[in-house]
């Protein structure tokens, strides 16, 4: 039964199923990411009680550091990491 309605799905809309199927891959992709971001959050601001502005500011400093390295290990340049990706 729940075959026979996937491929009804598949058929009557290809387009819809194929978004579908991207949606629920990058979701699964990054959704350990964004439970850790959140787990870190909550323990740094609600249970360490550090301030909001700190825990942002030195996240924004990690991921400049982060795209800075990256950009002086390319050889290519900033360009390239523009056109295809991290």
């Amino acid at each position: 039964m729940t075959q026979k309605t996937i491929l009804d799905i598949i058929v009557k809309g290809p387009r819809d199923a194929l978004k579908s199927v991207t949606f629920i891959i990058f979701f699964m992709w990054q959704s350990v990411p964004a439970v850790l971001g959140l787990l870190a959050y909550t323990i740094l601001v609600r249970i360490i009680k550090i301030e909001d502005y700190k825990v942002f500011g030195v996240g924004a400093a990690l991921a400049i550091t982060a795209f800075t390295v990256l950009l002086f290990q390319l050889d290519n340049g900033i360009a390239f990491v523009f056109t295809n990706g991290f």
